[in-house]
């Protein structure tokens, strides 16, 4: 029996982890701004980005697109337009 504790969790597949280095964004749409959020390239811990007016959105996502490697947006689901 070996007694050595790994921390190698190569074996640990997960539908959300890449091969590190790549991030999540979620948004959180809204009518006027819109929430922004994503995590640190290991995909452990997820940060705000702030809020960007919504009529801006679509030209902050290129920028950041081009600067930050993504591999999965998520959306959230309004239930609540307030």
């Amino acid at each position: 029996m070996n007694d050595e504790i790994s921390n190698d969790n190569s074996s640990l597949s997960s539908p959300f982890r890449g091969t590190g280095g790549s991030r999540i964004l979620s948004i959180d749409y809204g009518g006027k701004r819109t929430g922004l959020a994503v995590t640190d390239p290991l995909k452990i811990i997820a940060t705000g980005l702030g809020t960007v007016e919504t009529p801006r959105l679509m030209t902050f996502l290129k920028d950041y697109f081009s600067k930050e490697p993504v591999e999965l947006v998520i959306i959230g689901m309004p239930t609540n337009w307030d």
